[in-house]
């Protein structure tokens, strides 16, 4: 069944990294385990780049390994700065063009902690392949960042019929299933998991 819940209009802003606050109880997090993209993200469709936040049940969407596949829910969640202040571990993770494991990003682009995204890497037999890591293990305290929005984050998670990669601003990132769950993509290129973290957050 396709479903979908409309954001507000206007799009969120950014500024500093999350203040400290006392650790909080992840079953008590806003969205633990969710995995998604922010709303002003482009992401690639049969019709050319998208804002995620304009996306309807029913969409296709250009995948890396599976041609055009169709969205079959677009789920937004608002969240606000002050609710970020004191659940930080939900706050959005920044991006930046210049990430040592991205070297063809351009710009900035925003996620949330559990987006699973591809890091890229031949096999041993020169095959595309690579690892599919969570946003948050990725953190290294300088081009890849906790982010505090200004006023409110507009999280856009995207559902398929199965686990897909979707370009998402020049990020491949896997949708189509909850974080936690087993993963059921198919193509090609093997993909290993991974949680610990890749860098030692500074």
């Amino acid at each position: 069944m396709l479903q979908f819940t409309s954001p507000l209009a206007s799009a969120p802003s950014w500024d500093a990294e999350p203040r400290d606050t006392p650790h909080t109880d992840p079953a008590r997090q806003p969205l633990p385990g969710l995995s998604a993209i922010a709303g002003p993200t482009l992401v690639e469709t049969q019709d050319g780049s998208r804002r995620a936040d304009t996306l309807s049940p029913g969409d296709l969407l250009e995948t890396r390994d599976n041609g055009p596949v169709a969205v079959e829910i677009v789920e937004f969640r608002i969240i606000t700065a002050e609710m970020l202040r004191i659940y930080h571990d939900a706050a959005p993770i920044r991006v930046e063009e210049g990430a040592p494991l991205f070297h063809r990003l351009s710009g900035t682009r925003l996620v949330s902690p559990d987006q699973h995204i591809l890091v890229e890497a031949p096999d041993a037999d020169g095959a595309d392949g690579g690892t599919l890591v969570p946003a948050r293990a990725l953190c290294d305290g300088g081009h890849i960042r906790r982010v505090i929005p200004e006023e409110r984050v507009i999280y856009v998670a995207l559902r398929c019929a199965r686990a897909q990669l979707i370009n998402a601003g020049g990020l491949w990132v896997e949708i189509g299933r909850l974080a936690g769950h087993a993963r059921h993509a198919s193509g090609p290129i093997v993909f290993e998991r991974q949680t610990r973290p890749v860098f030692t957050p500074l």
